[in-house]
């Protein structure tokens, strides 16, 4: 959350909505939050559900992991629903969301970068027509990553054994 607080600062005319994050984490973002850049919506802990809506009417998602254990190591469960919902996605370069996306899938940044992460949230806004076709890709590719899906492949494997 810090980076994308930080690259808001550079992106101006964008309208950003972060999800998560407890009462101290809000309260020191908020505080962190730039007089100028994108405007930012703090929305803390919410149901799945209306996450999930506020993805359906976002045209990109960012997955900013920072180069650390937990995003190492973690499951991009995040990535998923960003998947499922269509959105265009800017990730940091981390292995677990590298094994799920091709080059041409994400707007790729350098993590713990707001820079960088700023740079391709930008490109996106820059090309709608190519965040839009991203963003239907990433969609059609989530089918493969839902559960039953996923059931199915280990049904057939077990079948094969």
């Amino acid at each position: 959350m810090a980076d994308l607080v930080q690259a808001a600062s550079e992106l101006s005319g964008c309208s950003i909505t972060l999800y998560g994050g407890d009462a101290a984490q809000l309260a020191r973002e908020r505080g962190r939050a730039p007089a100028a850049g994108a405007q930012l919506e703090f929305r803390g802990h919410v149901p799945q559900q209306e996450v999930m809506r506020g993805l359906a009417s976002a045209c990109i998602a960012a997955l900013p992991n920072r180069d650390d254990a937990d995003s190492r190591y973690t499951s991009p469960i995040k990535l998923f629903e960003y998947m499922a919902a269509g959105c265009a996605i800017v990730a940091s370069e981390r292995p677990p969301l590298r094994a799920v996306l091709a080059e041409d899938e994400a707007a790729w940044v350098r993590p713990g970068d707001p820079a960088s992460l700023a740079e391709g949230i930008r490109r996106l806004v820059a090309d709608p027509e190519s965040a839009r076709r991203m963003g239907e890709r990433a969609r059609e590719k989530a089918r493969a990553y839902a559960r039953r899906a996923r059931a199915e492949r280990v049904a057939g494997l077990l079948r094969a054994i």
